[in-house]
Order: structure tokens, then C-alpha cells, then sequence
């Protein structure tokens, strides 16, 4: 079995599940448990760091929340604003496979910005380190320019990524990145929370 997910609403309850003729169940576990893959399904579908297991579910089985209804016909509507405005990086981290690790959301994304911007992408050769080359076309050019490089190809391009840096780096690196390559403020914070966390920070609201 896969991780364990509880109510964040009530303590656990326990007990077996118990049936009265022609009724619903009387008694339900408030632990649910989850196999690898539905358990990242759903984590994939939080909007932010605080959202519940609860909440999530609620969205992907369309369950109104109790009092919904009563507020959907007093006749106040008040449009429900997103987390994260959308950006030029929305969809395609909207879209984007479970990764769970650093390195693969920072070549993930860097394999983004090569596709959405091709031309003025090689310019990114010209960011480097006091004495470590960052980017470069051959695994070999980074290696020479330090010791524990790990460069990484940037998949579905010509380029390789110096990879063996702290998280805090790779978020520096990205956002020059995406600065020499014009994107705006917005795509360079959602880019920063998907590496960051490994959520995806912009959902329709």
C-alpha cells in the first residue's frame, strides 16, 4: 500500500465498516489508504503547500463543500481568484509529469524555455560561475570547468546543465535565465515554486 492520507477535518475513526439494509454506511474510516500512483495523482492537483487531501478531492469529484448551495443562491457571487496569475510557464508545468526531485524540474524547465524560445536561447552559454561553466554544449566543456560537476543533458536540445548545485542556486540560475530571455516576474515566481516544491502553482480557480 501507498501513503496514508487522513481527514484534516476531524480525528480518525475507526472501526469496520458497518451496513444497514436499504441504508449508507454507518461508520467510515477517516484513513484512507492510497497506492503510489493515485497518491501522486492527487498531490499533483494541490494549488498550494496548505491545501488538504480533503480539499483536493473535493475538486477533482466536484463535492460541494457543506453551505455551498445556500451561498450559491443568495445572490452574491464573488469570483474566486487564482493563487498564481497565469504566466508564459502556466500550461506547460500545468501539464507536467510527477517529478520528485530538484534536478529534474530544473532540467525540466530549462527544457521549456529552450522550446518556447529557441533562437535567444543559446545566450544562456554566456552565464557562468566565478570559475564553473553552467551551460555549455558538450558534457565535457562543464566538466573542465570544475570537480563533482554532474552536467545533465536539458532534454530535446543541444545544451547541458551543470546540475550538482543547492537548490537555492539552481532558483538563481533559472531566474537569470529567464530574465536574459525576457520572461515576466510572474512566469520567473512560478517557475521558482514548481522547483522549489514540485507543486504547480498555477490552477484555474
Amino acid at each position: 500500500m501507498g501513503p496514508v492520507m487522513g481527514a484534516c477535518d476531524a480525528p480518525p475513526v475507526t472501526g469496520r465498516l458497518r451496513w444497514a439494509a436499504g441504508d449508507v454506511p454507518a461508520v467510515m474510516d477517516r484513513i484512507v489508504l492510497l497506492e503510489e500512483d493515485v497518491f501522486r495523482y492527487v498531490i499533483q492537483h494541490a494549488r498550494d503547500f496548505r491545501d488538504t487531501p480533503s480539499q483536493i478531492l473535493r475538486r477533482l469529484l466536484r463535492i460541494e463543500p457543506p453551505g455551498s448551495r445556500v451561498q450559491r443562491y443568495s445572490g452574491v457571487t464573488r469570483p474566486r481568484k487564482a493563487l498564481y496569475p497565469d504566466h508564459e510557464l502556466s500550461t506547460a508545468i500545468d501539464r507536467a509529469s510527477w517529478q520528485p526531485f530538484d534536478i529534474q524540474r530544473y532540467l525540466f524547465l530549462l527544457k521549456c524555455l529552450q522550446h518556447q524560445r529557441p533562437l535567444e536561447f543559446r545566450r544562456i552559454l554566456s552565464i557562468r560561475g566565478r570559475t564553473r561553466c553552467y551551460f555549455a554544449r558538450t558534457a565535457r566543456e562543464i566538466e573542465a570547468s570544475g570537480t563533482a560537476t554532474q552536467p545533465r543533458p536539458i532534454a530535446g536540445t543541444p545544451y547541458w546543465a551543470l546540475t550538482n548545485i543547492p537548490t537555492r542556486e539552481k532558483q538563481r540560475i533559472l531566474r537569470n535565465v529567464m530574465t536574459m530571455l525576457g520572461y515576466s516576474e510572474d512566469a520567473m515566481l512560478g517557475a521558482r515554486e514548481y522547483l522549489a516544491r514540485g507543486r504547480i502553482p498555477t490552477m484555474p480557480g
